[in-house]
């Protein structure tokens, strides 16, 4: 694991810190976006805009066209499906703010204005926004909405030009950006559009310049107060409402009538995202990635708009990326008219097929025979469809019955993620019904018989027997209830009529005493009303009971039938290596063998060997690796260098073009002594300057240069930020390696 190394010592000025070339994220896999490494000699292909899941998978293997259709196709539909969720979770809201601003348009001494807390899910904030957009300015009353960014409206005149960009993209007209806008030439064109009331939306409050915001306000407050035009405030905020009083003054603040608003919570829209997609045939997610991903949900941002990311990843993994990605488009589909030989063996290595067959021995069905498996398999595929139908009824059953009993089922996405896990505490949930009265049960099986009828349950028989029986228990339950208060009254009028009787009237003052057989009367009616519940016929408990079995025989777990591998991703291991990647495995990865994220062929090594084409990086990165737990980092310098070094000398030598010899004449000489003479005097001639020059030219290559000095410096302190190395106080020139069995 990676250790957590100090923060970097040095100052980076105002250059942009480009992490050697690598853009890590703790929620994706790190993907290179390098365009050129200096003394590199490779070619890089440049960062396209596949994401880098769906890159990834398309290196593995390719991707037939039909299957890339059917997950374009279901994600088309998640992200629809979430819209609508968004808009018909907003829409009471949407309208409760337009009532408050049309109502106050014609205020001239003060700016009628919107407080709206949307919540920390910033990311599902953007499509609130074009809700609240459209269907303010969609309305007959000559209404303009414009929505103002913090990262755009950085001075006054940024946010006007703004305002009359989108007031020219509403009537289409070719926008003119002015040097000096003012609020009156915004004015000026929306009274030539016929529009007599401006609401601006200020998106994330938090983030504008309280200067820039507080001129804005008395701008509109000015034209406002005049009579000039009609104007009126949203201010959209995500952490609550003492945010204004932080960035108005008490004098901006006294020209606004604030109203409050809230946004449903989150778990509001998970709830009927989840209830929406269980009555679809695109509900591919088994009980593990569904967990997962409502945790995530909960725990991490809150927006939808990252579930929804996450939930067409699964299914683009089950249909594209499984093992039995074939067999799953005929069953999403339902057609296995094309059925082959080779996917009749896929079918037999499902765990649920092998299961099934063995305990239907005396079935006449052949595995090898292709024709024999059709009917099965759109048998069982029927039967999983079904098994979803009948699983989203009962579980809003559940949701309607158990809501206000227990806190654990006041979402319906905890009622489903109970009902579905094997070891579940559902079962516990109703011993909570024996302490509600009768009326309770009754009103709240009129309720489930309600909901039974209202839905569309013909052509189940199941849950047919579950409405009539509901029907059952509501008349026994009303008979046991009217008898019970006749039983009641006659034994109340028994017990006052022997009280009469025996007794005895006591002076003024003084009170009335029960005699002995109304005293035994009176506990026997309290003894009878305690035991009335553990009565085995009791109607109350037969219901409870019978609404318990019907629950037990009803609601299975979809693993519980076969083939439920085709229609419910439940690799949760293939999910987490997108989701919750291993960021220091990640580092590693990219480090050692950076050929994968650069998309770069000659980068592609052994393992553990260093070539000329790698990044330097790399080559101290490796370097790193071959070292102990302390590392000198005057040695690890010099190894870098050398490696450096040899590199290029390697490189110049393949560019060397051999020179030709020059044609020397030859001195003639008169004896052979005088030219061995002449020899050994050359050889023997300043022999102390050839050491010099050896020693010099020895030294010289020791030192590294500038460009390699750099490059290792700017690495050792990347690595220090990344927590691959720290500084250690044992020596001065030493580092600490934190990086192990990795």
């Amino acid at each position: 694991m990676f250790g957590t190394g100090k923060s970097c010592n040095l100052i980076r000025g105002k250059n942009k810190r480009i992490l050697t070339g690598l853009e890590l994220s703790t929620s994706e896999p790190p993907v290179a976006s390098v365009k050129k490494i200096k003394g590199r000699k490779c070619k890089t292909t440049k960062n396209s805009a596949t994401p880098p899941t769906i890159s990834v998978i398309e290196n593995k293997k390719k991707i037939s066209s039909t299957d890339l259709r059917l997950a374009e196709e279901i994600n088309s539909y998640i992200d629809s499906l979430v819209n609508d969720v968004i808009d018909s979770t907003n829409s009471k809201l949407v309208q409760s703010l337009y009532d408050y601003l049309s109502s106050h348009r014609h205020c001239n001494e003060f700016i009628p204005s919107a407080l709206l807390l949307c919540g920390v899910n910033i990311a599902d904030h953007n499509a609130i926004f074009e809700r609240i957009q459209s269907s303010l300015s969609s309305s007959d009353m000559g209404i303009f909405a414009a929505r103002l960014d913090s990262k755009i409206s950085t001075t006054i005149r940024n946010a006007l030009n703004s305002i009359l960009k989108q007031i020219a993209m509403r009537f289409d007209e070719q926008s003119t950006k002015k040097m000096t806008p003012t609020i009156y030439d915004v004015v000026k064109n929306l009274k030539d559009y016929e529009c007599k009331y401006l609401i601006i939306i200020f998106e994330d409050l938090e983030s504008f310049d309280t200067i820039v915001l507080q001129d804005l306000v008395l701008m509109l407050n000015t034209i406002n107060s005049d009579s000039i035009f009609s104007c009126g405030c949203v201010f959209a905020a995500s952490t609550s409402d003492d945010v204004i009083h932080d960035m108005f003054t008490y004098n901006v603040i006294s020209k606004l009538s604030i109203e409050k608003f809230q946004t449903p919570s989150s778990t509001v829209y998970l709830s009927q995202l989840i209830e929406r997609i269980l009555n679809t045939k695109y509900h591919l997610y088994g009980y593990s990635v569904l967990e997962s991903l409502i945790n995530a949900f909960l725990f991490n941002n809150f927006s939808l708009r990252y579930l929804c990311n996450h939930l067409k990843l699964s299914s683009f993994l089950h249909v594209v990326d499984g093992k039995f990605t074939k067999l799953v488009s005929m069953a999403i589909r339902g057609d296995f008219t094309q059925l082959s030989d080779i996917d009749g063996e896929m079918v037999t290595q499902l765990p649920s097929f092998t299961s099934s067959s063995e305990l239907s021995v005396g079935s006449n069905l052949d595995p090898t025979d292709v024709e024999s498996l059709k009917p099965y398999l759109m048998k069982c595929v029927s039967d999983l469809q079904q098994h979803k139908f009948m699983s989203s009824i009962l579980i809003k059953l559940l949701h309607l019955i158990f809501a206000n009993i227990t806190n654990m089922a006041q979402h319906f996405q905890s009622v489903y993620m109970t009902a579905l896990n094997d070891d579940s505490e559902l079962w516990q949930w109703f011993k909570l019904l024996r302490q509600l009265d009768k009326n309770e049960l009754i009103s709240l099986a009129n309720k489930c018989y309600d909901f039974l009828s209202s839905a569309d349950i013909e052509n189940y028989e199941d849950l047919q027997i579950m409405k009539d029986a509901f029907a059952i228990h509501i008349k026994k339950l009303n008979q046991r209830t009217s008898s019970h208060d006749g039983m009641k009254a006659s034994r109340s009028t028994a017990v006052v009529t022997s009280k009469s009787q025996n007794t005895v009237t006591m002076p003024t003052g003084e009170k009335t005493k029960m005699t002995l057989g109304a005293l035994q009367e009176m506990l026997r009616h309290k003894q009878d009303g305690k035991n009335e519940s553990k009565d085995i016929n009791n109607p109350q408990l037969i219901f409870i009971n019978s609404l318990e079995e019907m629950f037990r025989k009803y609601l299975k777990p979809p693993t519980s039938l076969p083939l439920h591998e085709l229609l419910y991703f439940n690799d949760l291991s293939k999910l987490q290596q997108f989701t919750n990647p291993s960021l220091p495995s990640n580092i590693h990865q990219i480090l050692s063998d950076p050929a994968t994220d650069l998309k770069c062929e000659c980068c592609r090594v052994a393992t553990g060997s260093i070539v000329q084409s790698l990044p330097y990086f790399t080559k101290i990165y490796k370097l790193h690796s071959e070292c102990g737990r302390y590392i000198n980092l005057h040695d690890w310098l010099m190894s870098y260098v050398a490696v450096r070094s040899s590199e290029q000398s390697r490189a110049a030598d393949t560019m060397i073009i051999p020179k030709k010899k020059r044609r020397t004449r030859k001195k003639i000489h008169d004896s052979d002594d005088e030219t061995e003479a002449e020899t050994k005097t050359t050889e023997n001639d300043h022999p102390v300057n050839a050491e010099q020059d050896n020693a010099d030219s020895t030294s010289q290559e020791q030192q590294p240069g500038v460009e390699a000095y750099c490059e290792f410096m700017q690495t050792v302190t990347e690595f220090q930020y990344l927590g691959i190395i720290k500084a250690t106080q044992r020596k001065s020139d030493h580092v600490t390696r934190l990086t192990w069995n990795i």
